[in-house]
């Protein structure tokens, strides 16, 4: 049924995450109709009931499987979308929790249905300015090619936002393949700045492979700027109150301009370094990863992890 589709969510770990994808999901429903299924992988499906989406169970395995070697949360994504595209049939879309559907998502099955991808916004070109750590890996054509990784980028090569990524049934499941092994190969060439490779693989190898990218930000609010402050608005909100509010866009939109007037708090300023710290901390762990790596192969005298075919 290349016809039918899917609108996955992932919620796992903090609260924060499955508050957000019972707002964002509500949205959704409340802005429809839509038109197929909806899953929400979690590690707590029970946070999801009286909800019409269904929840999937996300155990630990699943979780460091799709996290490769180097613990990359986002590639996660991308484990899901490979295994799940393949056998669910037709169309997948898979939406960040930190999102708001603003409109119905009636534009991007269109766009699905006519074979083009979609993304949430187009960011900017890489360039000297604008991520060039990523143009540099994308130019070391050699070690591509031995990876299995496309090397005739187009030129320039634009980076889209996916906080809302939709695979066309029509495109080659192969490709899902390719976007993890530059995905990996990013982790390992620039592995200070782990962060945006995900999208930078997404948007390289559809770009590439000459698959149209479609946006649809007038149609999806992706608050990931906000989404600290935004979730402290939350925080206290039961399910049925974040029903009530994915009912309507503006007291959302309220809720994220009262998180933004609130950033330069000194309370808030603590919270946010706290968090950098966090993340610094698992950002470090990642590296660590990457630098054992390519210690092992040194020492046992192999070709490093870029050399392998």
């Amino acid at each position: 049924m290349k016809d039918r589709f899917w609108f996955v969510y992932m919620a796992h770990g903090g609260w924060q995450f499955r508050k957000q994808a019972i707002l964002s999901i509500s949205s959704l429903v409340e802005k429809g109709p839509v038109p197929g299924k909806i899953l929400v992988y979690t590690d707590r499906p029970e946070e999801f009931e009286n909800l019409p989406a269904e929840p999937v169970l996300l155990d630990k395995s699943r979780i460091k499987r799709w996290r490769g070697p180097y613990g990359y949360t986002h590639r996660m994504k991308m484990g899901l979308l490979r295994d799940l595209f393949g056998e669910a049939g037709g169309h997948v879309v898979f939406v960040d929790s930190d999102t708001f559907w603003t409109d119905g998502p009636t534009k991007v099955c269109e766009f699905l249905q006519d074979g083009c991808a979609v993304m949430h916004d187009r960011e900017g070109a890489l360039s000297e300015g604008f991520f060039p750590q990523y143009l540099a890996a994308l130019r070391k054509t050699e070690i591509l090619k031995k990876e299995g990784i496309p090397v005739s980028a187009p030129k320039p090569v634009w980076i889209f936002n996916s906080g809302i990524l939709g695979l066309p049934s029509t495109m080659n499941p192969d490709l899902l393949e390719e976007t993890l092994r530059l995905c990996d190969f990013l982790c390992r060439d620039v592995p200070f700045t782990m962060e945006w490779v995900e999208q930078v693989a997404f948007s390289y190898i559809f770009q590439n492979r000459g698959i149209k990218i479609k946006t649809c930000a007038a149609d999806l609010l992706h608050y990931w700027r906000d989404s600290f402050e935004f979730s402290r608005r939350i925080r206290k909100c039961s399910q049925e109150e974040l029903i009530g509010l994915g009912k309507g866009t503006e007291r959302v939109s309220q809720l994220i301009e009262e998180g933004r007037r609130r950033k330069r708090s000194f309370w808030n300023q603590l919270l946010v370094r706290a968090k950098r710290l966090e993340r610094s901390a698992r950002k470090r762990k990642r590296e660590s990863l990457v630098l054992l790596e390519r210690l092992k192969f040194r020492i046992l005298g192999m070709d490093s992890p870029e050399g392998r075919h």
